[in-house]
């Protein structure tokens, strides 16, 4: 059974997983949240326009929109740095339909978008892709890692600056909100990273607080009240 079609108030379109039983982004809008949420309130944005170099850790790939989005922000950006993205994703067969442009809810997606992630090459599980610069000459790179994000995460990722957590809720998908979890994601955040996430758990401040991070709600868009921002406390603060 194909999993079903959503719009969202914004008029781009989420997915209701069957396997997790929810959907993939707020009703509130799709598109509304990964220019707000994951490419504004991380900074992404603000650090392209620095000329930054930047790697970005994905967690939970899911329909592909905040890793294509960052793309084309990138590629589109005058003079940006160079970029690595690593998206984790348990689910192949999302990666497949992106990269076959046969993903239904890309329908309303702009071409420029939609056709990044056929530059996508396989291997092994996993797969990669690169560009150059059209005017600046920087790299960009995007690896897909499939498979279980507690076991995948950690071969080799490090001085990550911007992390968008973005996994299913803690209700269902549990384990990558734990201590444990965000505790390796402090180990690999840069001193003046920041972690980004729609959700504001008790649970999840709570083990964001003991892992070594100081939180901050921030407004939402679309039909949530609050997002959460989160940076590394400071060596000595602990």
């Amino acid at each position: 059974m194909k999993d079903p079609l959503i719009e969202t108030a914004d008029g781009s379109l989420t997915v209701q997983s069957h396997a997790y039983g929810e959907e993939f982004h707020s009703r509130g809008g799709a598109a509304l949240e990964t220019e707000m949420l994951y490419m504004g309130a991380s900074g992404y944005q603000d650090r392209l326009a620095r000329k930054q170099a930047l790697t970005v850790l994905d967690v939970g790939l899911g329909l592909g929109y905040n890793a294509l989005w960052a793309l084309n922000h990138w590629l589109t950006h005058e003079h940006p740095g160079n970029l690595k993205i690593v998206s984790l994703e348990k689910d192949a067969s999302l990666v497949q339909a992106l990269r076959h442009q046969t993903a239904p809810w890309t329908t309303h997606w702009q071409d420029s978008i939609k056709n990044l992630a056929t530059h996508l090459v396989q291997s092994g599980p996993d797969f990669e892709a690169q560009w150059s610069h059209p005017s600046s000459l920087q790299t960009a790179s995007w690896q897909v890692r499939v498979g279980d994000a507690c076991e995948r995460a950690w071969e080799p990722v490090e001085g990550v600056d911007i992390i968008w957590q973005d996994a299913f809720s803690p209700r269902v998908n549990p384990e990558l909100w734990t201590l444990a979890w965000f505790s390796r994601l402090r180990k690999v955040v840069n001193p003046q990273g920041v972690l980004v996430t729609y959700s504001v758990a008790g649970s999840v401040r709570r083990a964001l607080a003991e892992a070594g991070f100081d939180w901050e709600k921030i407004p939402a868009a679309g039909e949530k009240k609050a997002w959460l921002r989160a940076r590394p406390r400071e060596v000595g603060n602990e």
